[in-house]
């Protein structure tokens, strides 16, 4: 008869931590969240190489996309921002600018900010593409390919004393894309970012190579699916345009 614990039976299936269950003894005795230099340097190679692989590669759609941003709106084509890395030290993290600029400070909530989503960002965002910049953080040592998604500093007074455990997200790296991304969606709320916590530590107590390239291959899953969701909304609107123009050309030759 094989007995299984169950929190690690919750996490098995779930691919994601009960952190209400955790005591600090747990953490500290657990050998899993303590990761090998092996496994650090390793994902560490891994993610320097790809990155500038990619890098390389991507340039002309990058720089298609940069002139697309420039004659869609006005404002800079890289959008800068204060992230938390590694030991809770803060970066300058660079993407596509998706959002209209704003002569006041922004809340760092997505929801808050919809209305300032410009149709090229909403695009970009749609299939991760303002997320390529980041492949110069990680040629900086800022970022891995995969790992938690770095969060705003001006969140980190908030999220280290409402989430359990917070600071255990700032033990690796973080990464452009991670377990929560392809796991759970954007969160908008402190309760959405609790949940993404618990995918997150799940990631790094499993950490491995092999979940890495697990996660880049389930993230390009991610990006086809939302490019398809996306030509599938704005269908019944292009249908309905040419519907009209069909109508004029009727009448015209009526």
């Amino acid at each position: 008869i094989v007995i299984e614990d169950v929190l690690d039976a919750y996490e098995r299936v779930s691919g994601k931590m009960a952190i209400e269950t955790l005591t600090p003894y747990q953490l500290v005795s657990s050998q899993q969240l303590h990761k090998s230099v092996l496994i650090t340097r390793t994902q560490r190679v891994m993610s320097f190489s790809v990155a500038l692989v990619l890098l390389v590669t991507l340039a002309p759609l990058m720089a298609l996309i940069a002139l697309a941003i420039r004659l869609d709106s006005r404002g800079p084509v890289l959008f800068r921002q204060r992230r938390l890395g590694r030991g809770a030290r803060a970066f300058d993290i660079i993407k596509f600018r998706t959002m209209r600029p704003v002569d006041q400070a922004p809340s760092e909530w997505e929801r808050d900010n919809a209305n300032r989503i410009t149709p090229v960002g909403r695009w970009l965002r749609r299939l991760r593409l303002d997320e390529l910049p980041q492949l110069i953080n990680v040629l900086r040592g800022d970022m891995n390919l995969v790992g938690p998604r770095p969060h705003p500093v001006s969140n980190f007074p908030l999220f280290r004393d409402a989430i359990p455990y917070y600071l255990l997200r700032c033990s690796i790296r973080p990464g452009i894309t991670g377990w929560a991304q392809v796991r759970y969606h954007y969160a908008a709320s402190l309760e959405e970012e609790t949940e993404k916590m618990r995918y997150d530590l799940h990631y790094i107590k499993y950490l491995t190579i092999w979940t890495d390239v697990r996660i880049i291959a389930e993230t390009f899953g991610v990006v086809v699916r939302g490019l398809l969701a996306h030509l599938r909304d704005a269908r019944p609107e292009t249908v309905q345009r040419l519907d009209g123009v069909s109508g004029e050309v009727a009448a015209a030759t009526a």
